[in-house]
């Protein structure tokens, strides 16, 4: 293989600083590879990468346990997500389709989507995926029949 000095390949670090100010190329001396790193500038201006975890809202990291909030105390959506699943499989968009579909209670205040702890557990309890897939118990089901046949026999 050929490789051509960093200046003169065509993906240079000038024409990608061009593009992503903020893209850093590795060149690593010992293999001759190239490697890019999106890294990004917080508030402090320190470098840091994108998939770094957020920080949890202060309400949260102030009280991190969901037994430190009442049953009704209102939280927005991203507390709510940072409270009950801090690495979790939902987050606030997760939160949002349960709002849609309307599987959550929220309330909405000044433009704010707020739940509580309650609604949360509720919105979490299993159950059947809809009324169709809970089916009755045969006693149920024999009564109704019963009752149909009565209701027929005697009309």
């Amino acid at each position: 293989m050929n490789f051509a000095p960093q200046e003169q390949r065509a993906h240079s670090p000038r024409l990608a600083a061009a593009f992503f100010p903020l893209a850093r190329t590795i060149t690593d001396a010992s293999s001759r590879t190239t490697t890019r790193l999106n890294v990004f500038k917080d508030k402090r201006n320190v470098m840091t990468k994108r998939n770094e975890a957020a920080k949890a809202p202060l309400r949260i990291r102030q009280r991190p346990s969901p037994g430190e909030w009442s049953e009704d105390e209102l939280m927005s959506l991203p507390e709510a997500a940072s409270l009950f699943w801090p690495d979790g499989p939902l987050t606030t968009t997760s939160l949002r389709t349960a709002v849609r579909d309307g599987l959550l209670d929220v309330a909405l205040i000044a433009g704010k989507l707020l739940t509580t702890k309650s609604a949360v557990l509720r919105m979490s309890e299993c159950r059947p995926r809809n009324a169709a897939a809970a089916r009755p118990a045969a006693s149920e089901i024999a009564n109704r029949t019963l009752a149909a046949l009565r209701r027929f026999k005697d009309g």
